[in-house]
């Protein structure tokens, strides 16, 4: 089957050349340029990788502040009321209580999540499993 596609392709950025794609010296273009592309998305994603590494190591603020923490001056800073939080949320999965009764918990009695909505079981997994790997 023969798809109504043409086969030049015109690239735009490089003053307008066409490329024939059906021929081998156009396949190859085109599979250079994709693999350059890929290689500047790697590059990227490495470094990417390593700043947030070290943000992360120095303690500075590098995407949303965690529950337990503040930010000050780019710095996280332990919050000690999210701490004691956190602490009780420990205690509670501890004695077996499930992260769907421990959101349950903390909502009825009116604990606040970081951003003041409602908490979730979800929420409260990832904030201990967060914990944890602290």
């Amino acid at each position: 089957m023969s798809f109504p596609w043409p086969e030049t392709l015109h690239l735009v950025d490089m003053g307008s050349q066409s490329v024939n794609t059906a021929s081998s010296m156009g396949k190859m273009l085109i599979t250079m340029l994709a693999g350059f592309a890929e290689f500047e998305r790697n590059m990227i994603a490495e470094r990417t990788t390593v700043a947030l590494r070290h943000k992360k190591a120095d303690g500075e603020v590098y995407n949303h502040v965690p529950f337990g923490y503040d930010a000050v001056d780019g710095q996280l800073v332990p919050n000690r009321a999210e701490a004691f939080i956190i602490a009780r949320m420990t205690a509670l999965r501890t004695e077996g209580t499930s992260y769907h009764r421990i959101a349950d918990y903390l909502n009825d009695r009116g604990v606040p999540t970081k951003q003041g909505g409602t908490w979730r079981s979800q929420t409260v997994k990832n904030i201990l499993a967060a914990a944890n790997a602290a």
